[in-house]
């Protein structure tokens, strides 16, 4: 049975929204949930997706927000859900595109709608894989045995794998620490909602259960290029995130993906170097929930160095700054750091760190006298980066 906009409003705290453009197409059917504040996302966007955006990022721009609803209709997206009020002209486009527009009431969030959503989609695709036996499920589910636990195994089985078809691993996290009232239902309900999130992508998918983490294998049967496949990937990592976050805040989940393989044991390496990438990603003290093995692989190799080449490295790019902020107490080599991952951006590095522009400023200016460097050097940037990257692995 589809699941349409319709029933999607009958949904107790869906029905306060306001369908304010497009009543014609609320019969579209919903298959997934996106939700984004970025104008650049359309090309991802699948078909039957309904899109929740609090729409600030269209505030003052309704060229912009109409450009939005004639892509929604062009990629048969099953409607938008905004907080934003949404103009005139925008109305009469998705009124004639049966597009339909549900103006999210401001006391609700996005998460207040994409969850009961989700839930509702699961509970259906559950219903119907009950009804028809027949139907071949992408969720295997391991037993707890160790053993289970070596992605050789899935595989020396080939279970669902393609001969001869490239793949990428997708390995997802799930802390359970200090959470012993989730068992492994959760995880399995978890599961459901990330095969809801990739069921349209352009690559064959399987979701296997490994414990308390999630293991997403993409095959290319389709042959999409290389960076597209990438690109893909980081995108569905990027919505599954954002997507548990809302739903269930109280599990912190990470994510790590592999290089894409083919051939022989391509399974097992790239399962290898997401779980690689997950593991340098934490130990570099990122805040970043989503890692890929193909931008930290230069990173990986630091870990084989010997633990004094990386101590000496640090000591030599870095001495002056540890020493001061340790006899000034200040925060000058993580607000270096910052600094580097935005990109040399001063409004960026503010933002993150939750102080003044020039806070950013007085500090740069600072390092750079400590230092005695110039930051405008691309090798100079270079060490820092590479010392204060052996720093996290030195902990």
């Amino acid at each position: 049975m589809k699941f349409t906009i319709a029933n999607a409003l009958q949904i107790p705290i869906v029905s306060q929204c306001n369908v304010v453009a497009g009543l014609k197409g609320v019969n579209r059917e919903i298959e997934s949930v996106n939700s984004f504040d970025a104008p650049d996302v359309t090309s991802w966007l699948k078909p039957r997706e309904l899109v929740l955006t609090t729409g600030y990022v269209f505030q003052n721009k309704p060229q912009q927000l109409e450009q939005l609803v004639n892509e929604l209709a062009q990629k048969q997206c099953a409607g938008l859900a905004i907080k934003l009020n949404v103009p005139q002209t925008v109305i009469s486009i998705a009124n004639n595109m049966h597009l339909p527009i549900l103006q999210i009431p401001s006391q609700l969030s996005l998460s207040d709608i994409m969850s009961p959503v989700l839930r509702e989609i699961v509970t259906r695709q559950n219903h119907q894989r009950e009804i028809n036996d027949d139907t071949p499920s992408t969720i295997r589910i391991f037993s707890e045995n160790p053993i289970h636990k070596h992605i050789e195994l899935i595989e020396s089985k080939a279970i669902d794998l393609q001969k001869d078809v490239g793949c990428i691993c997708v390995v997802v996290e799930i802390s359970l620490a200090g959470h012993q009232e989730y068992h492994f239902s959760t995880i399995k309900q978890i599961s459901q909602t990330i095969e809801s999130i990739i069921r349209n992508a352009d690559f064959d998918n399987i979701v296997e259960i490994i414990g308390d983490t999630l293991v997403i294998i993409f095959q290319n049967q389709n042959s999409v290029g290389t960076t597209e496949i990438y690109g893909m990937t980081a995108y569905l990592a990027q919505q599954i995130i954002s997507t548990l976050s809302l739903q269930i805040p109280e599990l912190p989940c990470v994510i790590g993906i592999g290089n894409y393989h083919e051939g022989k044991n391509r399974l097992t390496k790239s399962y290898e170097q997401s779980v690689k990438s997950i593991e340098v990603g934490k130990r570099l003290g990122s805040e970043k929930a989503v890692y890929c093995f193909n931008e930290l692989e230069p990173l990986i190799l630091l870990q084989y160095a010997p633990t004094t080449l990386l101590a000496d490295f640090v000591s030599s790019n870095l001495r002056p700054l540890l020493e001061h902020d340790t006899l000034a107490d200040t925060d000058l080599v993580n607000t270096l750091e910052v600094f580097l991952q935005s990109n040399l951006g001063p409004s960026e590095a503010a933002r993150r760190m939750n102080v003044h522009r020039n806070t950013i400023h007085s500090r740069i200016k600072s390092i750079k006298e400590i230092l005695n460097t110039d930051l405008s050097s691309d090798k100079n940037l270079f060490n820092l980066q590479l010392a204060l990257h052996a720093r996290h692995l030195l902990k």
